[in-house]
């Protein structure tokens, strides 16, 4: 009988064994599932410390940010201001070319005009020459034709007082003869034939001559007529070259003021040139400096978007990683909340059949002890009988 019990309350220690080793596997893996949650606790600590720490440099970096787009927008206005200086010297160079360009053409129309006047008056003057040329070329031949009348009417007058001196001679060989007429009547009529016949001739040249005087006196009329022609072509010559100085000494000091001008305009265009070739090496160098501020800027641009873009890969790697361990740390304590759910499920349920179980093998046991007691009760009734046969059975072998 003992050794039934013993059988029967075997399973339940050893199913009670079973649950206390459950238990403590149980108790083991909350151990472990709360080391793990302080763990993870520990790195969302860690991870909130690093968020802080982020957010605490993107804080920081933020001014400096600001300040870059700051320096990005003064850059901005500046090169503006330079576009906008730039534009407006250009614009003030490009006026003043076109001042200058018209003071040019305004100054190369006028000497050009000057010019053709000049170069009309001079054909006028050309042809003045010419006609001048000619009036003297004609004067000359006049001349010329007047000397060789003057050298006949001297050749003329010297026959005259070569006649003039023969007739005197002749008179004076007349009174000779008269004085030796007597003596040389034979010779009177012969004398008085030639001295008819040298009258015929002497009468034939003071035609001849009064003629010539004639023609003398209009050639010197015409000669006189000549030189006050001559005379007052040459004062309105003189008129016209005095007027022509005068016009000349005008335009030679135009041209002078021209040349002095031209002069300063070439002075100006000089310093112009100086102007715009500083202003061209200026911008040049502004355009250097632009471009060095630009890629400066552009290297801290390029340094400020390598550091976002590793800041962005570090964050988005952190927080890729920060998910997929969030995500791993869920579905494992998921699982393993499931699985201790689950586990917790069973061992309620196997628990709870246990208890069952245990009611009944209590109620089993209660019953066996029942049995057991009416049993062993009835054991000692029989016993006791069997005590009271044994004390009466030598009682009666005696």
């Amino acid at each position: 009988m003992p050794s039934a019990e013993q059988t029967r309350t075997d399973p339940f220690e050893k199913r009670l064994a079973w649950l206390d080793e459950q238990r403590r596997k149980d108790a083991e893996l909350l151990r472990k599932l709360t080391t793990q949650l302080k763990t993870a606790e520990e790195a969302v600590g860690k991870h909130t410390r690093q968020l802080q720490e982020l957010s605490a440099e993107l804080t920081r970096l933020a001014p400096l940010a600001a300040r870059i787009q700051a320096v990005d927008e003064t850059l901005g206005k500046h090169r503006q201001e330079v576009s906008r200086q730039l534009e407006a010297a250009d614009a003030r160079r490009t006026e003043r070319e076109k001042v200058v360009e018209q003071l040019r053409r305004k100054d190369h129309e006028d000497v050009a005009k000057a010019v053709a006047d000049l170069r009309h008056e001079m054909r006028g003057l050309s042809e003045l020459r010419r006609d001048f040329d000619a009036r003297r070329e004609e004067d000359l031949r006049q001349a010329r034709a007047v000397s060789s009348l003057v050298e006949r009417l001297d050749a003329l007058e010297g026959a005259r007082d070569e006649a003039e001196r023969g007739a005197r001679e002749h008179e004076d060989l007349h009174k000779q003869d008269a004085r030796r007429a007597a003596d040389l009547q034979a010779e009177v009529t012969d004398l008085r034939l030639r001295s008819e016949g040298l009258r015929g001739s002497l009468d034939t040249v003071e035609d001849r001559i009064r003629q010539l005087e004639v023609r003398a006196a209009e050639f010197a009329a015409g000669d006189a007529e000549r030189r006050e022609t001559m005379a007052a072509w040459m004062e309105g010559l003189n008129l016209r070259m005095a007027d022509m100085e005068r016009v000349w000494g005008e335009y030679a000091r135009r041209f002078g003021a021209f040349e002095k001008r031209a002069g300063e305009i070439d002075e100006r265009v000089r310093a112009f040139e100086e102007t715009h070739r500083a202003m061209r090496q200026l911008q040049s160098d502004l355009a250097k400096t632009i471009e060095r501020l630009e890629r400066r800027i552009a290297e801290v641009g390029e340094l400020h978007r390598l550091a976002e873009d590793r800041q962005k890969q570090e964050w988005s790697g952190f927080l890729a990683e920060d998910q997929r361990r969030w995500s791993s740390f869920k579905l494992t304590h998921e699982e393993q909340l499931q699985e201790h759910s689950r586990l917790h499920q069973r061992l309620a349920e196997e628990t709870r059949r246990l208890e069952d179980a245990a009611l009944q093998a209590l109620e089993g046991a209660i019953g066996l002890e029942d049995a057991t007691q009416r049993r062993l009760t009835e054991l000692l009734a029989m016993l006791r009988e069997w005590a009271g046969e044994a004390e009466r059975r030598p009682s009666r072998v005696r």
